[in-house]
Formats: structure tokens, sequence, C-alpha cells
């Protein structure tokens, strides 16, 4: 790399926001794939909020398909990934929540992407990995979106809800 190229690499990184600084703006909503779900949503009757607490919903997500990634993902594979973690948490639960409704969804699930090998077994197991490893997490994942970036890296911004919203004791 010659000392011209050097220079212009310099001068573009130190425009690049520290990791504290752009982490803020993700929890805010305001990376690239949070402005993107904005912009979807918009006109729609969701109301994105930023996050109130220091979990990272997006992070818990990308840890929870780390087991799914080879490191060779594409933009359509990583959201094909990212879906089937987010089912798959989202199913774990209801589980907890309620086994008939969760039976019903995981027949529907298997039978609509039965085309895929072991799919059933792959299902079971994210879901267990869910209630083993992931169990204080209790919020349900409405929406998400993936970025790529031109090196390859991604970004997932997701929109989620406690499930105490959905789920309510009928008890006072």
């Amino acid at each position: 790399m010659g000392r011209k190229s050097r220079e212009k690499k310099e001068r573009r990184s130190s425009k690049v926001l520290t990791d504290p600084e752009f982490d803020e703006l993700i929890r805010k909503g305001f990376g690239v794939a949070g402005t993107a779900m904005r912009e979807r949503l918009s006109g729609q009757s969701a109301i994105l909020r930023e996050n109130p607490s220091d979990i990272k919903y997006s992070d818990l997500i990308k840890e929870f398909i780390t087991p799914l990634l080879s490191g060779k993902e594409d933009k359509k594979l990583m959201k094909f990934l990212v879906f089937l973690g987010v089912t798959t948490w989202n199913s774990a639960i209801i589980k907890t929540h309620n086994q008939k409704q969760y039976d019903d969804l995981r027949v529907n699930i298997i039978n609509e992407l039965n085309d895929l090998p072991a799919f059933d077994q792959i299902f079971d197991a994210l879901v267990q990995r869910k209630l083993l490893e992931f169990e204080q997490y209790d919020h349900l994942i409405n929406d998400f979106e993936v970025h790529e970036y031109s090196n390859g890296n991604f970004e997932i911004s997701v929109a989620h809800l406690p499930s105490e919203h959905i789920y309510r004791s009928d008890t006072n």
C-alpha cells in the first residue's frame, strides 16, 4: 500500500465512530439495519422506541445463531438464519407460556419447511438451546433487519417486546 493510500485510509478511519459511540447509535435504533427497519415500518401502527435496558437483543440473537454460522454466509443465507433463530427463539418463549400453542406452532413451522433435511431436529435443538442457555431473556422478537457491509460483516437490528405484554396472568 502506497503512502497516499495509507493517508487516505487514515483520514477515513479517523472519521469512523468509536465502538461505544456506534453501539449507542445502534441501541437507539439508528444503525443501518435499525434505520432500514424504521423506514420499512413507517406508516404502520408500529412504534419503535429506544431500548431502555443494557441488554442488546440483536447481540443475543447473533450469539444464539452462532452454531449455525460458517463465516461464509451471504446476505440471503444470513437473513434465513436470523429468521430461523428468531422463529425458534419466539417458539421457545411460547412453549414456556402455552404448550398447546407451541405444539401447534411447531407442527405448522415444520410442515412449512419440511423440504429442509432434518429440519425438525434443528428446530428442536434451537428451542432447547434457547431454553437452556438464554432462559432469562423473555422478549419476543417482533421484527428484524439484516444489513451487510462491504467488508462482508453483518449488522442485525431487532424490534422486541417483553413476553409479559402478550402472556399476562389471568390471576390478579
